[in-house]
C-alpha cells in the first residue's frame, strides 16, 4: 500500500483536502443518516465511503488510507469492544468516532480507553453535534501524534548519544582486563569485570530503546534470508551458558544439528536478538538448581497460537526437573524434518521457574509492562514486546504457553525457507 498524504500532517485551516471518511455501519437507516450528518458540514469538504462488515473495513484500510472512521459498535461479524481492538490494530493515522445505540457511560470509557477519540449515541446525532466530533477527533488524534513523535524522538536521540560513549568504555575495559595495559590484582579484576557484566547490559537496554523507537516510526529493518536455526541457537547458548552456570542453572540446547531441522526464512541477527532475550529472561526468573532449555520442531500452520503439543512440554520439563539424557529429551518433544507448504519452524525457550500468572498472559507482550516479581530486578519492559514485533514482522507469532505445570514456556514460530 502507497502511504498517501494525510490530512492530520497538514492541519492548516486553509487546508481544502478532502478529508477521508471511512463508514462501518450495516442498518441502512443509520448510514443514511450518517451520510446526511456529513453532507451537512461545510467548514471542510468530506469523502465517505461505506462498508457494512468489520472485515469489508479491514479490507478497505489496508487498500486505502482514511483520516477518520465513523465506526458502528455492532456489526455483523464482531461486536462490543472487540470491534474498535479489531479496526484499531490496521487504522494507521485515522481517528476514530464509535456510533452505537447503548449510552452508557462505563461503556463510554471502555471504548476511549481501547483507542477511539469519541463515542456518539446514535438516538442523539444531529449534524451539529456529528460536525463537533469530527473536527474534535481528528484535532485529539493530530494532538496524540505530536506528543508520540516527540517522545520517541527524545528517546531516540538520547539512546544513540549514549551507545558511542558505551561501546568506547567497553572497549577500554576490554582491554584492561585482557591485561593489555599492566597487570591487575584479584580484586581489580573482579570489580572490572562487574562493571563490564553491567555495561553490556545496558548496552543492550539501550539497544532495545533504539529499536523500540525504529518500531514506532516504522523504520525497523528485517533482512530474510535462508538461515540454519540449529545454528543460531548454538550460539546463543554459548553466549549464556557462563551466566547460566554461575547462577547455579543448567541450559540445554535440544537443537541437534543431526536433526536436519530445515532452514528458516528470517533475519539471523534478529533470531538471535529474539532468543537472547528469552533464554535471558527465563535465566533471571528460574532458581538456583533450575534448568532452562531450548527446542525447535515444524509444526503446521493451522496450529499457531496454540500448538498441539502440551503433553511433549511437560514431558520435557519433567525431564530437565528430574534428569535424563539428551536422547530421551529429543523423544519427548521430535523435529520434524518433513519441509512443505502450510509448515513453519516452531521454537521454544522452556524455564523451570516460579512461572507466570495466568492473568498476565495477555499483557507481557505489550510495550513498558513488567511482570509483577519484586524478587528480581525490573528492566524496561519492552524486551518480551521487541520480541513479538520482531516475531511478526517476519510472518510468525510468539505466546506463552499454557502448561499445567510450574515454569514458563514461550514459543514462537518463523516460516520455512523455500
Amino acid at each position: 500500500m502507497t502511504p498517501q498524504p494525510s490530512w492530520l500532517d497538514v492541519p492548516a485551516p486553509h487546508e481544502t483536502r478532502a478529508v477521508r471518511v471511512l463508514l462501518v455501519e450495516d442498518d441502512p437507516g443509520d448510514a443514511m443518516l450518517v451520510r446526511y450528518a456529513v453532507a451537512r458540514q461545510t467548514d471542510l469538504h468530506y469523502e465517505l465511503d461505506h462498508v457494512q462488515t468489520c472485515a469489508d473495513a479491514l479490507v478497505r484500510l489496508e487498500r486505502s488510507d482514511y483520516d477518520l472512521i465513523l465506526l458502528d459498535l455492532t456489526l455483523p461479524d464482531t461486536s462490543g469492544i472487540e470491534t474498535v481492538e479489531s479496526i484499531i490494530s490496521s487504522a494507521g493515522q485515522a481517528a476514530i468516532v464509535v456510533l452505537t445505540g447503548h449510552d452508557s457511560k462505563q461503556l463510554a470509557l471502555e471504548i476511549v480507553h481501547a483507542g477511539a477519540q469519541d463515542y456518539l449515541v446514535k438516538q442523539h446525532l444531529s449534524p451539529d453535534e456529528l460536525g463537533r466530533a469530527i473536527r474534535y477527533a481528528i484535532e485529539r488524534k493530530l494532538i496524540q501524534r505530536q506528543q508520540l513523535r516527540l517522545r520517541e524522538d527524545f528517546i531516540a536521540n538520547v539512546s544513540h548519544e549514549l551507545r558511542t560513549p558505551l561501546s568506547a568504555g567497553l572497549a577500554a575495559l576490554d582491554l584492561l582486563i585482557g591485561g593489555n595495559v599492566g597487570e591487575l590484582s584479584v580484586d581489580q579484576r573482579e570489580l572490572l569485570i562487574i562493571l563490564n557484566r553491567n555495561l553490556v547490559r545496558l548496552k543492550a537496554m539501550v539497544g532495545d530503546l533504539i529499536d523500540m523507537s525504529s518500531i514506532q516510526s516504522g523504520k525497523l529493518t528485517v533482512m530474510p534470508r535462508r538461515v540454519s536455526v540449529a545454528a543460531v541457537v548454538q550460539q546463543v547458548v554459548d553466549a549464556l551458558q557462563v551466566k547460566a552456570e554461575s547462577l547455579g542453572l543448567s541450559l540445554h540446547n535440544f537443537v541437534d544439528p543431526a536433526d536436519e531441522l530445515p532452514s528458516a526464512l528470517c533475519d539471523p541477527n534478529r533470531l538471535q536478538q529474539i532468543l537472547m532475550n528469552l533464554v535471558t529472561n527465563a535465566i533471571k526468573f528460574t532458581p538456583e538448581g533450575g534448568s532452562v532449555s531450548v527446542g525447535a520442531q515444524v509444526i503446521e500452520s493451522a496450529d499457531q497460537p496454540r500448538p498441539e503439543g502440551n503433553v511433549a512440554v511437560v514431558e520435557v520439563i519433567e525431564i530437565l526437573q528430574f534428569g535424563a539424557d539428551r536422547g530421551a529429551m529429543r523423544k519427548a518433544a521430535p523435529a520434524s524434518t518433513v519441509d512443505g507448504e502450510g509448515k513453519m519452524i516452531c521454537l521454544s525457550v522452556v524455564d523451570t521457574g516460579p512461572g507466570i500468572d495466568p492473568g498476565e498472559a495477555d499483557s507481557i507482550f505489550d510495550r513498558l509492562y513488567q511482570v509483577t516479581d519484586g524478587s528480581h530486578p525490573g528492566g524496561l519492559g519492552i524486551g518480551l514486546y521487541l520480541c513479538k514485533q520482531l516475531v511478526t514482522s517476519q510472518k510468525g507469532q510468539i505466546w506463552l504457553e499454557d502448561t499445567p505445570i510450574q515454569g514458563a514456556t514461550f514459543k514462537f514460530t518463523l516460516p520455512l525457507a523455500e
